[in-house]
């Protein structure tokens, strides 16, 4: 038996490339003389248009042919016939798996450019919900890890942890409207606007420095290196946009006066010495800042998520409450995400659920705490198993609703809408990519989320305590 006898080497000896090939599967008059099913490269010159994404590997399919049609002098008419029943189906195997995977790729791609109202194939695409609506999408040219919403909703500022540059969006026109850069690529989480839209503010990540802008200007006004060894993760503004609170390995708070120092508190020693702070927040009306992590203590009522308060000018907490205590055998909870209530009142935790050993991961998700005396007042999604809560925690400037996006990549991609009163889920939105960064409109009720290269933005209606009390999906 002779492979050049058919003709099918000549053909298949470019198959890799599409110009120099014709394949006999294509032509009705020569199909009957091969034997073997068509694998993915004669696929891709029959139905270029279905499976356009596969990639060919040469020198793969030049084994599996020459496998094919060599001569086994040795073998039986019968087991010859029988291997070459089995390579065919096991061809042909590899044939339906390369058309699926093609086909799903196709829709996925295709709903997300049709902005994927209402989902798509197998779960993929961008969707809306029963209250939240899918209004556009923004695409960057890196992968945005941390976004701010300016306080006339004009403007979403994104960065990331790839990139040195900072983006301003304008929402009005859908496009770039300014981007700079700073000394290096930053943390997520870590911008910020005045709330009286005046300054908006980055940090410089490891560089220990963290630059002040004219938010109206977008130039900058301010550099502020602390001192050497001093990082800078994320800030936070008081709702009077008189102080700025900076975190990383201290925690410093600035008066937006004229930038002046009013107080410094270590991280590597004294309170905090065994703790870890990754969150910070202030209350609204108050100069009173939370702080979030996880704590050392040890014993029969260990806690590990812990939320200490510091009131205006203190450099160590005054009180600390549990946010997520012990619960063996599982992992306890580390408090990585903050949001407080637009009164005052509430504030909601959020963990690295799903994370630990297979056995035993953490199970507790976003906390909901009276910040007077640290009683738990709901936690909505314990034990669900919906992963934690990197990708955002907010709520919607009237109260309404607390956005959950859950980050991570073996998650859902989703954004629960929870009401703060009932603790129902209320509505779901999906993205259709790790979720990096939430950030909610602070004048209506749009909200957005950092989910690869794109910012994807939805929408809510305003709704009456009567509707907010009808649970949605979750």
């Amino acid at each position: 038996m002779s492979v050049h006898g058919t003709g099918i080497g000549r053909h298949r000896r470019h198959a890799g490339s599409l110009g120099d090939v014709i394949a006999p599967e294509c032509n009705p008059r020569t199909a009957s003389r091969v034997r073997a099913i068509p694998t993915s490269a004669h696929l891709q010159i029959c139905r270029p248009g279905i499976v356009r994404a596969l990639r060919q590997d040469t020198s793969l399919e030049k084994h599996q042919d020459s496998a094919l049609f060599e001569e086994r002098p040795e073998s039986s008419a019968r087991s010859r016939t029988r291997w070459l029943a089995e390579s065919a189906a096991a061809s042909a195997l590899k044939l339906v798996a390369a058309i699926l995977i093609a086909c799903i790729a196709t829709f996925s791609a295709h709903a997300t450019a049709q902005g994927g109202l209402n989902g798509s194939l197998l779960g993929f695409g961008i969707t809306s919900g029963k209250l939240a609506k899918y209004q556009f999408q923004l695409t960057d040219d890196m992968p945005v890890t941390s976004l701010a919403w300016s306080p006339d909703g004009r403007y979403l500022a994104a960065s990331s942890v790839h990139s040195n540059w900072i983006h301003i969006w304008d929402l009005q026109k859908r496009s770039l409207a300014r981007k700079f850069q700073r000394g290096a690529a930053g943390r997520e989480h870590e911008l910020s606007f005045s709330p009286d839209g005046r300054f908006f503010a980055v940090c410089d990540g490891l560089g220990g420095t963290f630059h002040i802008y004219d938010a109206q200007q977008w130039t900058e006004i301010r550099a502020i290196s602390p001192k050497a060894g001093v990082t800078c993760e994320d800030t936070a503004f008081s709702s009077d946009s008189t102080l700025l609170a900076m975190r990383g390995n201290a925690i410093l708070v600035y008066a937006t006066s004229d930038w002046h120092l009013l107080t410094s508190s270590d991280l590597w020693g004294n309170w905090s010495w065994g703790r870890a702070v990754k969150a910070i927040s202030y209350v609204p009306d108050t100069h009173t800042l939370l702080l979030g992590g996880n704590d050392r203590v040890d014993g029969p009522d260990d806690f590990l998520g812990t939320v200490w308060v510091l009131d205006s000018g203190d450099t160590a907490p005054n009180r600390y409450f549990p946010a997520y205590r012990a619960n063996p055998p599982n992992m306890t909870g580390e408090i990585v995400r903050l949001a407080v209530s637009p009164d005052g009142q509430t504030v909601a935790t959020g963990t690295l659920t799903g994370w630990g050993i297979p056995q035993a991961p953490v199970t507790d998700s976003v906390h909901i705490l009276r910040i007077a005396d640290g009683t738990l007042l709901g936690r909505p999604l314990d034990g669900k198993g919906l992963g934690d809560q990197t990708g955002g925690l907010e709520y919607s400037p009237n109260g309404q609703f607390l956005f959950v996006a859950n980050g991570g990549i073996h998650t859902d991609h989703t954004i629960r809408l929870i009401d703060p009163r009932t603790f129902q889920i209320m509505d779901s939105v999906r993205a259709d990519i790790t979720i990096y960064d939430l950030a909610v409109h602070p004048r209506s009720t749009q909200f957005a989320v950092a989910a690869g290269n794109r910012i994807i933005i939805w929408s809510l209606p305003v709704l009456s305590p009567r509707q907010i009390s009808r649970p949605g999906s979750n």
